[in-house]
């Protein structure tokens, strides 16, 4: 018998409440004012989403005093400025009865100043001096760069911030002081009402954030562009800037990775850059794009669904590009010591060598069990140890890339790194030999056999794992023997 439940959606008051029940005076505010009583009862019978209510308790919440010019920004923020927005954009759709010469000039004034407007809602806040090369910047890609004579006889800059209704503060040039949101309006309105533009703005911001360009010290004011154009207005061709800030070094780079960790887990987009992640990782691509997924599956994303981040880890901690591969050990490393998702990330690594794709698994647990990268993982070593059926998995593992010319000497490597560890005090000997004698004597040549007897580092533990090799003991009977001498 199966039981159905139908929930409703919560009440528009239901939401105010909760949004704003630290804010008992703006709560009684909205029931007093006749104009806000209005809002909420358009969004009583219309059909806004809950999502849309926290909106307006959002912005309620900012302002006091209670007076009449709040009232008017209140309204105008949640309409998303459009009255403002109506007559910025439609300011200049009809100038009749003016001489050609006086017309080009009005035309190129409304241009700068829209120009203008697009810049600051990009660069709220930054310098004047940037605003404006930036704001040059976007009217040569938009083929608009005003001649000498346009800017002779055209409108000064303190016209054109009047304009717009920006302020300056200081030094710098801002919309959003007194008009809090509108800097997202504003896009919003260009990307939804002049499509045209959405090609060679997203090249202007690609061009502006380059390296020595003009806004290359307001990355991260561009970078929260980047998100609410991919994640509010879906668009995802960002994310080809986004793709070149991964090849760039520093600052870019980081940010990048941020811009897609937010990406990835957002209700809006988050399936389709996931999507993109893994198409990256499947490919051939550059290392700096298959070490930033990587990085990225390591972060957030891990932690709103580990299975997606592990199945892109999957694909670069075997990739045909090696150099991407310790980037993915790294980020498998990261994840198996989390408290909240070692146990997970162990199991699904074994899963892959047992099940799913061998030589991913076995690279996988190789990156999990080595003790001079991670030390943190000598724990998760004494773990595995005491299962004996992930013990054994981790030989067959071992076993298979000690065996395979192109990872023999890495395998080799990490178990040299084990005996360090058991002779520092952080790994049991007796495991370490238990663990490691049976792989070694099954899998090394009788030359590499013989070089691993007379080579290497004088480790204790690893002098008494080839007697016990030579002698046939097991560890306890070397233990034994040695404590009679």
């Amino acid at each position: 018998m199966s039981i159905t439940v139908e929930l409703a959606p919560p009440s528009v008051r239901g939401v105010l409440n909760a949004h704003l029940q630290a804010f008992g005076d703006h709560l009684k505010w909205l029931d007093d004012d006749a104009t806000l009583r209005g809002l909420v009862d358009e969004l009583e019978v219309g059909e806004s989403g809950p999502r849309r209510v926290a909106e307006l308790a959002a912005i309620v919440s900012r302002y006091t005093p209670f007076d009449e010019p709040a009232v008017d920004q209140i309204r105008e923020a949640f309409r998303h400025w459009k009255h403002y927005l109506d007559r910025q954009f439609a300011e200049y759709r009809d100038a009749r009865g003016v001489d050609a010469g006086a017309l080009q000039a009005q035309q190129m004034g409304a241009a700068r100043a829209r120009a203008l407007l697009i810049a600051v809602a990009v660069l709220d806040g930054a310098p004047s001096e940037v605003v404006l090369d930036a704001c040059d910047e976007l009217l040569k890609k938009l083929r608009a760069n005003p001649s000498a004579r346009d800017i002779l006889i055209g409108p000064e800059l303190q016209d054109l911030i009047d304009r717009i209704d920006a302020e300056l503060v200081g030094d710098t040039i801002t919309i959003t002081r007194k008009s809090p949101g509108l800097d997202k309006a504003v896009l919003e309105r260009v990307w939804q009402q002049r499509p045209q533009l959405r090609t060679p703005i997203r090249s202007w911001l690609e061009s502006i954030t380059t390296t020595g360009a003009v806004a290359n010290d307001h990355l991260d004011r561009v970078a929260d562009v980047l998100v609410r154009l991919a994640a509010d207005l879906g668009s995802l061709e960002t994310l080809d800037i986004v793709q070149k800030w991964l090849t760039q070094k520093s600052r870019h780079r980081t940010l990048a990775i941020t811009i897609l960790e937010r990406l990835a887990i957002s209700n809006e987009v988050g399936s389709v850059v996931r999507r993109r992640l893994y198409d990256w990782a499947s490919r051939k691509s550059g290392v700096d794009i298959l070490t930033g997924v990587a990085e990225v599956c390591a972060g957030q994303l891990a932690h709103h669904s580990v299975k997606a981040a592990l199945s892109r880890l999957r694909l670069l901690i075997g990739h045909e590009v090696i150099a991407a591969r310790p980037a993915a050990a790294q980020a498998l490393r990261q994840l198996a010591v989390n408290d909240e998702l070692g146990d997970e990330v162990v199991t699904v690594v074994f899963d892959w060598f047992e099940r799913q794709d061998r030589r991913a698994g076995a690279l996988g647990l190789l990156a999990l069990i080595d003790p001079e990268l991670e030390p943190s993982t000598t724990e998760l070593i004494r773990s595995i140890a005491s299962a004996p059926e992930r013990a054994q998995a981790l030989r067959d593992a071992w076993s298979a890339l000690i065996s395979d010319r192109a990872t023999g000497a890495a395998a080799m490597t990490v178990a040299e790194n084990w005996f360090a560890a058991a002779d520092a005090g952080a790994l049991d000997p007796e495991v370490v030999i238990a663990i490691l004698a049976p792989i070694i004597r099954n899998n090394l040549s009788s030359d590499s056999f013989k070089d691993f007897v007379t080579q290497g580092s004088s480790s204790e533990t690893r002098k008494n794992l080839i007697v016990s090799l030579v002698m046939g003991s097991s560890p306890s009977i070397i233990d034994a023997s040695a404590n009679k001498q």
